[in-house]
This record gives C-alpha cells, structure tokens and sequence, in this order.
C-alpha cells in the first residue's frame, strides 16, 4: 500500500488546488504501480514552518511489493514525474516542486 504525503506553503498554493493534486496523483500512482485505488492514500499538509523547502514537495513511501528494487523506484519515479508534467502543464502551474519516492521496509496492522 503505496502512502503519498504532500507539504505544500500555502501562501503558494490554495487548498483547492491541492486537493484537485490529491484526486489526480491518487489514481496515477495507483495505475503506475498496478494496485487498485483502494489501496494507495495520499494526505496533504499545509508547511507551518520551512527553511529552504520547495513550495511543494511529495513523498510517495511503498513497500517490497510496490516497489522491488531501485529499478522500479526509477521506473516509478520517471512514470510519476511524467504524468506530473503533464498535469502541471493542464493545470497552468508554473511552480516547481519536487517528487521523492522512498521503498521501505514495514509491517502494518490494519482496523485493528
């Protein structure tokens, strides 16, 4: 279950947007990884406090089965980055911002 974390400085960046952003990377990430929507999430955060962060910054954290090896966190990466481009181009965003994908390694309990 891939989780997606979005901070983002709302002084650039208005809640509406954001969640529009939300509602696209959701179905993207879930199609590039091959899992169904249920199971990817994303949250957003608006950025209290910052020094030297980018407007908008998202975290996409998976595991073994979304993402095996570094190649497929390339191949993720690139497929994301790709679909970003073009959204941003879509949607008249002309503010940088940067994409992490990061394997890790969990166990998780669930509706416990």
């Amino acid at each position: 279950m891939p989780i997606v974390k979005i901070d983002y400085a709302p002084e650039k960046f208005e809640d509406e947007a954001i969640q529009k952003l939300c509602e696209f990377i959701r179905p993207a990430l879930a199609e590039i990884v091959a899992l169904p929507l249920e199971d990817v999430v994303v949250y957003a955060n608006k950025n209290q406090i910052t020094a030297g962060a980018y407007p908008l910054e998202i975290y996409v954290y998976g595991g073994p089965g979304v993402v095996a090896d570094a190649a497929a966190v390339q191949k993720a990466l690139d497929a994301l980055k790709e679909k970003l481009v073009a959204y941003k181009a879509e949607q008249g965003i002309a503010i940088p911002f940067n994409v992490t994908i990061a394997k890790m390694e969990w166990k998780v309990a669930i509706e416990i």
